[in-house]
């Protein structure tokens, strides 16, 4: 681990993240600590490191995504893996929008939602996620839990909002 000293000749750069829960928040690191951070979560491991009088703890597994701001695209692309640029340079068609694209967009833009919880160990309650989760893990057991999505969205003390079991077996392929 590099000393306080060390990280002076260095410009920092912003790591932002958006945790499962919907939470953002945002580090400030040296270009190095950038890489090592990039390398824990693809082989999601716990990582943690000081800043000048700060310590950072971050678990990969609780981090829905991340953006580095400072760092140019050419910069970028040294963290990607050859597969990862391959994947970059092919971009999808473009749908022609209809009407009922309307719908979708302002679903997409909402980017949380309410989740019921009802779990086989009888845990009951309601959490805000993001509106893309498809799984879950239940507080008090830790199984996991699946998004019913093909019920439709249900009441829950929070207002309307998605259901989240592992009473039954859920339809993925409402999901997608």
């Amino acid at each position: 681990m590099r000393n306080n000293f060390e990280q002076l000749n260095e410009p920092l750069l912003t790591l932002v993240y958006t945790l499962i829960t919907g939470y953002k928040g945002q580090v400030n690191l040296p270009k190095s600590k950038i890489t090592e951070f990039i390398e824990h979560f693809k082989q999601g491991k716990n990582y943690v490191t000081t800043s000048y009088d700060e310590t950072y703890g971050l678990n990969p597994s609780h981090i829905a995504d991340f953006r580095v701001v400072g760092l140019y695209q050419k910069e970028v692309s040294l963290y990607m893996t050859d597969e990862e640029k391959a994947k970059a340079r092919i971009k999808p068609a473009q749908p022609e929008e209809t009407e009922g694209d309307d719908k979708l967009l302002a679903a997409y833009n909402n980017k949380s939602a309410f989740y019921k919880i009802d779990c086989k160990c009888g845990a009951i309650y309601t959490v805000q996620l993001s509106a893309f989760t498809n799984t879950g893990k239940c507080n008090k057991c830790k199984e996991t839990l699946y998004v019913d999505r093909a019920r439709g969205k249900i009441d829950t003390y929070k207002g309307q909002g998605w259901l989240m079991t592992n009473k039954y077996v859920v339809d993925t392929q409402f999901n997608r």
